[in-house]
């Protein structure tokens, strides 16, 4: 059993923790860590043992703040007679001096997160959050219409459900979307950037989505699917044309966390649960409507008021609707920016935010519809009528840190 070093210099405590989280990344199981020894100890499946491999991570104190990272690994109940084990324990050295190599603003502030965990705690928490927000649509449902129309709200989910696989195909229709082919040497000019989102998805344990260019010269990038295996990501020429590649892979980085938040999903769903909100809260008014033509004395004048009722409290229930859509939007730009600094780093987000904040270039007509799915939506409409929310506010939370990735 060889044992692979690496030195570095730090607070021990912070060094076991970007351990902890290089260990995470590559799925690794923790079993103990011990503070005061400053070991780790974990395992990995190997074949069908889920803790096949043992792998034991020691930070040795050698003087002032120097400190030296011994990685070992053996299989709990075989020879490594291959090397199988000796080659895991390098991969694991090999990514920790990388990290410890990245800049300063890379270090520690990244590696204070349990990476894995946190992208875990997302997808779990938009699971009960949407769990709630069903459950609470179709109680409320029941109050005004009685227990027979409890399943009205499901009308517009199925309707959101079904619409959901088309939506990556209107999203590159719309854009007209070139998807790079990696087998493909005409699009030899991407293979980078197919690459680079390539890297974030392993890195955030999802399948590569696709990935796309669209002739725009205004600065922007979107996400679109129904799940995280049928999504796309698309970038402008502009933006490629105009970001750095740090730049470029923080903009990959937000899109990704969007698509591991399931975003497109959410505002599917909310918007189909308002849609039947409107027509539950509505379909009394139109009850008596029918009622008011099939009854022996029709009214002008009360067929004129109920309408008139309808086609407010339609408008009123719509507005501030996609109020809630709106306010929903702003939040997961707020969580997909908080993913992205997780994944490259938050000087690399902010860097691309303030680049997106000097463009100039409207978004064409033709796209807008697509505007929520975007990285940037420059508007001159007051923020809570806004799909997301200022650049000056996102960057700000990002050196704050007050909006969590979960």
């Amino acid at each position: 059993m060889t044992a692979y070093k690496v030195t570095c210099q730090g607070d021990p405590a912070d060094i076991i923790q970007l351990c902890k989280t290089v260990l995470v990344s590559k799925s690794a199981k923790i079993k103990s860590i011990d503070l005061d020894q400053a070991i780790i100890v974990s395992t990995f499946r190997y074949g069908i043992n889920p803790n096949g491999l043992k792998m034991i991570i020691h930070v040795n104190h050698l003087d002032q703040d120097d400190y030296q990272i011994s990685i070992s690994a053996e299989f709990t109940n075989a020879v490594d007679v291959y090397g199988i084990a000796d080659r895991k324990a390098a991969e694991i050295q090999q990514l920790i001096q990388h990290q410890l190599e990245q800049p300063s603003s890379h270090n520690i502030e990244l590696y204070q997160h349990d990476f894995q965990q946190a992208l875990n705690q997302v997808k779990s928490t938009s699971i009960v959050s949407w769990t709630i927000i069903v459950l609470v649509g179709l109680s409320i449902s029941a109050i005004p219409t009685g227990f027979g129309f409890i399943l009205i709200p499901l009308i517009g989910l199925i309707g959101a459900v079904i619409s959901l696989p088309f939506s990556r195909w209107l999203a590159k229709r719309a854009h007209q979307v070139v998807v790079i082919e990696r087998h493909n040497e005409s699009h030899h000019d991407y293979f980078w950037l197919y690459d680079t989102v390539a890297r974030l998805a392993a890195k955030a344990n999802i399948l590569t989505p696709e990935v796309g260019v669209y002739q725009s010269e205004d600065m922007n990038a979107f996400a679109s699917g129904a799940t995280p295996q049928h999504s796309v990501v698309a970038f402008s020429t502009g933006l490629l044309e105009q970001m750095n590649d740090a730049e470029i892979e923080a903009v990959a980085a937000h899109e990704i966390g969007h698509i591991i938040s399931n975003d497109m999903r959410g505002m599917a769903i909310l918007t189909g649960l308002i849609s039947s909100f409107v027509l539950v809260f509505t379909l009394p008014l139109q009850g008596l409507r029918i009622l008011n033509l099939l009854g022996n004395s029709f009214s002008t004048i009360v067929e004129i008021i109920l309408w008139l009722t309808k086609l407010v409290l339609s408008i009123v229930l719509t507005f501030f609707g996609s109020l809630l859509v709106k306010k929903y939007s702003r939040n997961r730009e707020y969580k997909a920016d908080a993913i992205a600094s997780l994944l490259v780093g938050k000087d690399p987000m902010i860097s691309a935010l303030s680049r997106l904040s000097q463009e100039k270039i409207a978004i064409p007509i033709e796209q807008r519809g697509f505007n929520a799915f975007k990285i940037s939506n420059q508007s001159q409409w007051a923020e809570i009528f806004n799909t997301h929310p200022s650049i000056e506010k996102r960057i700000q939370a990002l050196q704050t840190g007050i909006h969590s990735p979960v």
